[in-house]
């Protein structure tokens, strides 16, 4: 079931934004695949998404707007050895026709609640310090910036679905 957000479009605008946001589980694979598709150009497995979807750890969310796709973002439950667990956002992106119009929040809210409501400890994001829109959204929303001096060192698998493997710059 979509959770309405409406956001005020800025101190003198009276319209008001209405962005639904759905979070995709198993049955609604056709239509996780259909998003996927529009924002990335790359059909995604089926079978695979099935599964991606079916786990309750995982979040898939979509957010429309007037029944149209404007964006959405993917995250996942990650459980700590001390018994709490915490929300990775892996990957969130809107239309650019869309940005800057409260689409990208109502998809953190909705990850930031889902946390609360999960006893999660907190969501977190990596993000580019070179990336000056995630920055500046990231820090808008509030989010705490940790380890000032820290790199993300990423391993691909050699197996990796693209073919790629090896050192890669991002």
């Amino acid at each position: 079931m979509p959770w309405l957000i409406s956001f005020s479009l800025g101190d003198t605008e009276a319209r008001t934004l209405n962005i639904d946001i759905s979070r995709f589980r198993s049955e609604d694979a056709d239509a996780a695949a259909t998003v996927l598709l529009q924002f990335t150009g790359r059909p995604p497995l089926l079978d695979r998404l099935t599964t991606f979807l079916a786990a309750d750890s995982h979040y898939f969310l979509a957010a429309s707007i007037a029944d149209e796709w404007v964006g959405f973002a993917y995250a996942y439950e990650l459980p700590r050895p001390d018994g709490t667990s915490m929300l990775f956002l892996y990957s969130i992106d809107v239309h650019p026709d869309y940005q800057r119009r409260g689409v990208a929040t109502a998809l953190l809210s909705y990850l930031r609640r889902a946390a609360d409501e999960h006893d999660m400890k907190e969501v977190f994001v990596i993000a580019s310090r070179s990336n000056d829109a995630a920055v500046s959204f990231y820090g808008a929303t509030g989010e705490i910036v940790e380890g000032g001096d820290s790199v993300c060192f990423v391993y691909p698998s050699h197996n990796a679905p693209d073919g790629k493997h090896g050192l890669r710059s991002r």
